[in-house]
């Protein structure tokens, strides 16, 4: 068996999605414990958790994405948001319906494993969205919320499968540099770990305003120290460090700015097991901070933060565009307070969503025994994409001929046949 993962982009800094690709791992080496694994990163990184034998595939090298895709069984796309528009149509929504319409053209089986589907807001991205899923072989969701939203894109129901985030499974791993720096850190005293996002949301400052005044209003009331993190390490404005400064600018109380330093999923983990409560607004901040026993708050940007907060019975404490320090301070005060009680809850669920999470074990070998003449095909819609986008125009025009009768499908498949040749 030959499983290629992709569809994400692992590697580039993003230590939740890593996480889920380590997630994924486990669940395909389970399913198939002999089969041959290659993986899309940036540049063809090697993420130290990957196994030697595993092959690398530079996830921006789309020829050799579809020569890897041409030779595999199974093309996976892995987990994380890789049904959304928010951040554009481009990643990941043409970016993976690039790679899925390659898999059904060569007639590969394609998992979209543990994915998660927010409400598609322009018309551009349901329409790549409906294509998307009407081609995948199988698509398991990591909440209910998800599943919804990939069938009412036209999804079959007895096609789609609700588990759980890849992340789930992971556990914390203490080294040498996060035990350096959880004693540090804790020598400050009671600390609140702060995460904060500007991606799409980077010109808008209302929220950060909030975020400063509840930190300097529980570093007054109960002495808890910021330390601001970084779940995405690159340096651009749109991710994580620039959100951090940015807020922490407006505090008048003492503060830490971790250097935005790549750690394993393990690792962070284990950094995210020292704060005395969170507040994170990445999903996988959350995650971290359920599998360490960390109280956890959070603000919402997107539908998957809230569909988070609702596998706990929790709600966030505010949105991007209504956010209230005194919400903030007093669910964390709550949260703390309350932890004994809540938590052996929280870990009640979490031995659940563990469970739910190796589902995937069995849909995997289920979809990959199935005959290949039950599969699904690459359809009309697909098929400029299996072209790059200066090229796409001309592949529509040649499908207006088709559906007005000017040219006959089967005239048109010897033209791509031609030209994927070329």
């Amino acid at each position: 068996m030959r499983v290629l993962i992709g569809g994400n982009i692992y590697g580039c800094g993003n230590i939740g999605d890593d996480a889920v690709l380590q997630g994924i791992l486990e669940i395909v080496t389970t399913a198939f414990p002999t089969c041959e694994l290659a993986v899309e990163t940036e540049g063809a990184l090697r993420l130290d958790f990957l196994p030697p034998a595993v092959r690398l595939v530079d996830s921006y090298d789309l020829k050799a994405v579809a020569q890897s895709i041409q030779v595999c069984d199974c093309f996976i796309s892995g987990g994380g948001t890789m049904i959304g528009d928010e951040l554009g149509v481009h990643f990941p929504l043409i970016h993976n319906l690039e790679r899925i319409a390659r898999a059904k053209w060569y007639g590969k089986t394609v998992v979209m494993l543990s994915v998660g589907a927010n409400k598609l807001r322009t018309p551009e991205g349901a329409k790549v969205a409906r294509i998307l899923v009407g081609l995948a072989d199988a698509i398991t969701l990591r909440d209910q919320q998800s599943r919804a939203v990939c069938e009412g894109l036209g999804a079959r129901s007895g096609g789609t499968f609700v588990t759980a985030d890849p992340a789930f499974i992971l556990k914390g791993e203490e080294t040498a540099r996060t035990g350096d720096l959880k004693r540090r850190l804790r020598s400050k005293g009671k600390i609140i770990g702060v995460n904060v996002i500007n991606e799409a949301w980077a010109d808008q400052t209302n929220f950060k305003a909030a975020i400063a005044e509840a930190c300097d209003e529980l570093y007054t009331r109960h002495g808890y120290t910021p330390v601001f993190f970084a779940n995405e390490v690159r340096l651009d404005r749109f991710f994580d460090l620039a959100a951090n400064q940015e807020t922490a600018r407006m505090l008048h109380c003492p503060y830490e700015i971790l250097e935005p330093v790549y750690y394993a999923p393990g690792e962070m983990i284990d950094v995210v097991s020292s704060f005395d409560a969170v507040i994170s607004m990445r999903m996988h901040g959350l995650i971290f901070a359920a599998i360490a026993g960390t109280p956890l708050v959070t603000i919402s940007r997107v539908d998957k933060v809230d569909n988070f907060m609702g596998l706990f019975g929790m709600t966030a404490s505010g949105t991007v565009k209504n956010c209230q320090p005194a919400r903030i301070v007093a669910d964390v005060e709550r949260i703390v307070d309350h932890w004994p009680e809540i938590r052996p809850r929280v870990d009640e669920k979490m031995t659940q969503l563990q469970s739910d999470c190796m589902k995937n074990v069995e849909v995997l070998r289920t979809v990959l025994t199935t005959p290949r003449s039950f599969r699904r095909r690459v359809s009309l819609a697909s098929l400029p994409y299996l072209f790059p986008e200066r090229k796409r125009g001309a592949l529509e025009r040649n499908l207006v001929a088709v559906l007005s009768k000017q040219m006959t499908i089967r005239e048109l498949a010897a033209k791509i046949k031609r030209r994927i040749a070329s």
